[in-house]
């Protein structure tokens, strides 16, 4: 029985190192080392010289059955006793090296793999059995000397390969990157400076990388695995656009590359760039249509840009899929809501609540769609159910805001004013009451009410603002109309409706040029505001500059496609400017 090392079965193979795995040249080899045997081995006593020959050619023979059969420890049994006829046999020493070796027993295949060396020292793949026992013992400078010899020896890729992964699994990433520079001396190829470049990067040499990438593309602008590790080096680096250029070079390359048409699609989403990620995004599903985690995230991105049509209709697509993803059903239901589509949304409400019931706003925009077609008793069985889970809101208080939403002012009065016995010194519930009164004409309780909530809250922006904007809309009190918002304003110095109140009390005031000048700087903030837009507007014709005039309602009129006071301000300047 022959004694084990102990890590029988536990084969050491580093993640960098690949040993050389030899083809097996036994049958044929062994079977040619038969003619040898006569000049070999010694008289045997008990054996003629025809039996000798016919047995060591048998065993030979089941030997290389066994191995090959898997029966690696049948195989080494039979190769000893062939030994026994030949024991100056470096190939029969090699196999059962390497047959060790396969059985995980280091100290056996180191033992076998020395003799063969000795025997034969010129032989390198003898060298390479041998350098492969050691890394099974562990022992990596030895089997680093192997490997050199070997490759002097013989000089294989694979040998040179295996050499460096040695040198880096001992630390020593600068004598792996020479034994591969040293190999481009002799000859230039791509794939050995991939191996180099790979080394320097994972020695975190991030200069000479680089330049190895480079010089490849450099050499063949087409290698898509140089440009995509090149990509990927400046990923590290954090150098993003450089990394999406050279990305996007290798898709060009491989348009139907999934991975590459990823990598872009996340480099883009890095850049904020939510536009093309949208782009990317799409060409991806059309490889991969299947994909509920890239059209999720195209529907996001339409949703975010914002592109609400785009976005619904991914978030449909995606319900095709997954008819119970809340997220999907939730979102095309605040769509529709924004387009007033109240039936539609009131559908997708329900169905996303049955799912999650729990979610309070549901149950409150769930509501409001009720109000918007009618049905206030089912209105107010969903603010209840918002109130039960978790909204803070009663649900009059929440049937007031909706009815405000809806800008049906006049009939939030009603909860509003049950409400103000309780709420009377609740700032937000008096801003949203002063706001509803104001909205449904009762232009003096608006005031008493706004001044109320600014005695309890003599600083609160959004009522400063409004109370002197109201002011400034009809000319009244505007030296208290410029207190009230100059107070607004420095408390958010860029809100850009703070910004044109006071450009409109500065218009109303007749100081002009102050006003264009405040109401330019609000539409620079918020150029997709029609009332702001048409504040400027009003500037520009009473400075006389008709043609910035015409442009700022036109562009409001875009904005607002039925707003008959604008269009009737272009009917009027129109003609006087042609």
């Amino acid at each position: 029985m022959e004694r084990s090392s102990g890590r029988k079965g536990s084969i050491f193979r580093p993640s960098l190192i690949m040993p050389v795995v030899l083809k097996s040249k036994r049958l044929a080899a062994l079977a040619l080392a038969v003619l040898l045997v006569a000049a070999g081995c010694a008289k045997r006593q008990t054996l003629g010289q025809m039996e000798a020959d016919d047995l060591y050619l048998s065993l030979l023979a089941q030997a290389s059955y066994l191995n090959d059969s898997g029966d690696l420890p049948g195989a080494v049994q039979a190769y000893r006793r062939a030994l026994g006829l030949n024991p100056g046999s470096a190939l029969l020493n090699m196999e059962l090296a390497h047959a060790h070796y396969r059985m995980g027993n280091d100290t056996m295949a180191v033992h076998y793999g020395k003799r063969a060396v000795r025997l034969e020292p010129e032989e390198a793949d003898y060298r390479l059995v041998l350098g492969n026992a050691h890394m099974l013992a562990r022992d990596l400078d030895l089997a680093a000397a192997q490997y050199r010899e070997a490759y002097r020896l013989r000089p294989a890729d694979n040998v040179l390969h295996t050499l460096a992964g040695l040198y880096e699994a001992q630390g020593l990433p600068d004598s792996a990157a020479a034994v591969y520079s040293r190999r481009l001396e002799e000859r230039d190829d791509p794939a050995v400076r991939i191996q180099l470049a790979s080394v320097l990067t994972r020695a975190r040499r991030w200069p000479g990388a680089l330049e190895q990438y480079r010089h490849i593309v450099r050499a063949d602008s087409s290698d898509v695995r140089a440009l995509t590790a090149l990509a990927g080096l400046h990923q590290v680096l954090g150098q993003n656009d450089s990394a999406l250029h050279h990305y996007s070079r290798a898709e060009d390359l491989e348009p139907g590359n999934v991975q590459l048409k990823a990598a872009v699609f996340n480099l883009l989403m890095g850049l904020r760039d939510y536009r093309q990620a949208a782009i990317q995004a799409g060409s991806l599903l059309e490889l991969d249509p299947a994909n509920r985690s890239i059209r999720l995230q195209l529907a996001r991105l339409y949703h975010h840009l914002p592109d609400h049509r785009q976005a619904e209709a991914q978030y449909l697509a995606l319900l095709e899929q997954d008819s119970a993803n809340t997220e999907a059903l939730y979102t095309v239901a605040k769509i529709r809501l924004d387009r007033k589509d109240y039936g539609g949304a009131l559908d997708y409400f329900r169905r996303t609540l049955s799912i999650l019931p729990a979610i309070q706003e549901g149950w409150y925009y769930l509501g409001l769609c009720h109000l918007a077609l009618d049905a206030p008793d089912s209105a107010g069985i969903a603010f209840g159910l918002s109130r039960r889970h978790g909204n803070r809101l009663e649900p009059d208080y929440q049937a007031a805001l909706a009815y405000s939403a809806l800008e049906r002012h006049r009939e939030s009065l009603p909860f509003y004013r049950r409400l103000y016995s309780g709420k009377g010194k609740n700032v937000p519930f008096l801003f949203g009451y002063g706001s509803a009164l104001e909205r449904s004409g009762d232009y003096p309780k608006s005031v008493e009410v706004f001044r109320r909530l600014l005695k309890r809250d003599p600083g609160h922006a959004p009522s400063l603002n409004y109370l002197g904007y109201m002011f400034a809309e009809r000319g009244e009190n505007l030296a208290e109309a410029e207190m009230l918002i100059g107070g607004a304003l420095k408390a958010e110095p860029d809100n850009p409706f703070f910004i044109d109140s006071m450009g409109w009390v500065y218009f109303m005031t007749g100081r002009f040029q102050q006003a264009e000048k405040e109401l330019a700087r609000a539409v620079a903030l918020m150029p997709e505001d029609a009332t702001l837009r048409d504040h400027l507007g009003d500037a520009y014709r009473a400075l006389g500059k008709h043609d910035k005039a015409l442009e700022q309602w036109r562009r409001a009129l875009e904005l607002e496609p039925n707003n008959d006071r604008i269009r009737g301000k272009i009917d009027e300047l129109g003609p006087k400017d042609q």
